[in-house]
């Protein structure tokens, strides 16, 4: 399991605000009004919880792991490897995508 060094930089220290999984899509919304949105096939194991801090974000092919402040990991299988995670500012703005 790799580190994502560009999406883990942008996004460490960030503060889960609220979380919603809907079928295949999982949403994470920040305090900083920010948004990551993210394609999955099944169900994510672990929990995400408000208050949060995301830490670093690592990968594998189709493998997503995010790693909080408190050490705890929420793992996730991408639907569509390098396509799947798409991250926008309070504005709306594009962050990230991959």
């Amino acid at each position: 399991m790799g580190l994502n060094k560009k999406l883990s930089q942008i996004i460490a220290g960030r503060t889960v605000a609220k979380t919603e999984l809907k079928e295949g899509l999982l949403v994470i919304d920040f305090s900083d009004g920010s948004s990551l949105q993210v394609k999955i096939r099944g169900a994510i194991t672990g929990e995400i919880k408000s208050g949060q801090g995301l830490q670093k974000v690592l990968e594998n092919e189709e493998q997503l792991i995010l790693e909080f402040d408190d050490k705890k990991r929420v793992q996730a299988i991408l639907l569509n490897p390098g396509g799947s995670i798409i991250l926008r500012n309070k504005n709306n703005a594009l962050e990230y995508l991959g």
